[in-house]
């Protein structure tokens, strides 16, 4: 069993700190939230974890092996996927070639990992067959969400982060997401660490979930004792109809939201 583990990291930028002492853990087969007011240091802890971004202090730690200051794309190839706050498709590639990119780097660096893992196998998994030679910048905002993951999946991930996978879809969208994230989890075996402010879907999917306030962990544990933990109402449950609201705005405006 994986394990991906961040230890008492902190990262500044000037004399601002976006992480202070955080620590959290992940197991082979987990699916983990991380919640929090905008502004807390969600997106800045999956760039750590994903070596996108340097830490200050502290570890990042995959089965024991620090992987902090590796680089995104040598902490891609140790086995750590990713999507992004903001899409980040190949616009002019089509479906398949998006998926093409990865699979291709997956053959020659991680081929032990693929254990049957196809183009075509992706494609169906995420529902994007009929889409395949589509340009990824044509595809409806939904299905590039699914075509961010089926890319990322292409690496055989031992662990997914998943940055704001439901914004900017509505309540039908999002329950099929919560359906294609348990089924990666399933399927694949990987652990997964997901950040969304549609609390619903983050209640539902999620098994642990860990509280961000200020860039610091404020509260970690099971979804029916976090909705009930006096200090996630105080500074994020009891905002949740606001956290919501842009969750569900249109893409570009929902994405304007998000710092």
């Amino acid at each position: 069993m994986a394990r991906l583990e961040v230890e008492r990291v902190s990262k500044h930028f000037g004399g601002v700190y976006a992480l202070r002492d955080v620590s959290l853990y992940c197991e082979s087969g987990e699916i983990v939230g991380l919640i929090g007011p905008n502004g807390a240091g969600k997106t800045t802890l999956l760039n750590v974890i994903s070596a996108a971004l340097p830490v200050d202090e502290g570890t990042v730690k995959l089965d024991g092996q620090r992987i902090d200051g590796t680089g995104p794309r040598n902490c891609a190839l140790m086995g750590i996927g990713r999507t992004f706050q903001n899409i980040r498709l190949f616009g002019r590639l089509s479906v398949r070639q998006n998926i093409d990119v990865a699979f291709s780097s997956a053959l020659t660096h991680r081929k032990a990992q693929l254990k049957g893992v196809t183009v075509d196998g992706l494609l169906a998994f995420m529902n994007l067959t009929a889409s395949q030679h589509r340009r990824a910048r044509e595809l409806p905002y939904g299905q590039q969400r699914r075509l961010e993951i089926a890319r990322a999946l292409a690496l055989a991930p031992d662990f997914l982060l998943l940055d704001e996978p439901a914004a900017g879809m509505n309540e039908a969208e999002s329950e099929i997401l919560i359906g294609s994230v348990r089924a990666v989890r399933d399927q694949s075996g990987c652990g997964i660490i997901v950040i969304d402010h549609d609390l619903r879907f983050i209640m539902t999917v999620c098994e642990r979930i860990n509280v961000m306030h200020m860039g610091g962990m404020i509260a970690h544990g099971p979804p029916e004792a976090i909705q009930k933990d006096p200090r996630v109402v105080e500074v994020y449950i009891g905002g949740r109809g606001r956290a919501q609201s842009r969750a569900k705005r249109p893409p570009a405006e929902a994405a304007a939201a998000i710092p």
